[in-house]
């Protein structure tokens, strides 16, 4: 019952924030004119009308909040709202966001990165693939492996050699030399391990405490693996 409660105040500290961002604050916490002027006709509190700014006084520092009911950065670090998973260019997008202190910053609790070898364009993959005879609709898996590109479809793989793709890989990915997502809490991709494991960098104390907690629980299994990027990583199932 905890993480659920925990889980309501999360979505309600995000939606706080993004209220923040667009403007909004103490001055558009409030209610209908009729209730703010007209005492109440009878009942236990008749004759009062509502007292709004003590009320939201008291609400803001139940919720941990600002004087203008924004999520203050204590509340928002003791919440862990936010995981973010992403590409190289997109982790190290979120450290500058972390860096530059972006209001939203503080709720990024952990960053889990993808091995990437080049990005494409989603409605340019789609028509690429169609012109070879396969639906994007009806993919259910994508991977890079011993120089193919692969697409499956249930029983059917549609293979490509890499050297086929490098035309159609974003403008950006020719400049990147980050394959392992260096700027992530934990690393982790296919490339260097069997089928059905994946290969998995630790690189921060928050991804060695969040893996051996998921490892303690038995939501993944583990074996050592010597011979990737020629280092001892971890894999997983």
């Amino acid at each position: 019952m905890e993480e659920f409660l925990k889980t309501g105040e999360r979505i309600f500290a995000l939606e706080r924030m993004f209220n923040k961002r667009e403007g909004f604050g103490r001055k558009d916490d409030t209610l209908p004119e009729r209730l703010l002027k007209e005492p109440m006709p009878e009942g236990p509190a008749k004759g009062m009308v509502h007292p709004l700014e003590e009320m939201l006084k008291v609400y803001y520092e139940k919720r941990g909040y600002d004087e203008e009911g924004h999520p203050t950065e204590e509340n928002l670090k003791e919440l862990e709202l936010i995981c973010i998973v992403g590409l190289p260019c997109h982790v190290r997008a979120v450290r500058h966001l972390q860096h530059i202190k972006f209001e939203l910053a503080p709720a990024i609790k952990f960053v889990i990165g993808l091995f990437c070898m080049a990005n494409f364009e989603y409605e340019q993959m789609s028509r690429w693939i169609k012109e070879r005879g396969m639906e994007m609709k009806d993919v259910e898996k994508m991977s890079t492996s011993k120089g193919f590109f692969n697409a499956n479809t249930g029983d059917t793989k549609l293979s490509i050699p890499l050297k086929e793709t490098e035309a159609r890989h974003s403008k950006h990915c020719q400049a990147c030399d980050d394959y392992s997502t260096e700027l992530a809490d934990i690393s982790i991709g296919s490339d260097g391990s069997k089928e059905r494991w994946s290969s998995v960098i630790i690189r921060t104390e928050s991804g060695e405490e969040v893996f051996s907690e998921l490892k303690s629980k038995g939501y993944i299994r583990t074996k050592w693996h010597y011979n990737f990027l020629a280092s001892q990583n971890q894999v997983v199932s």
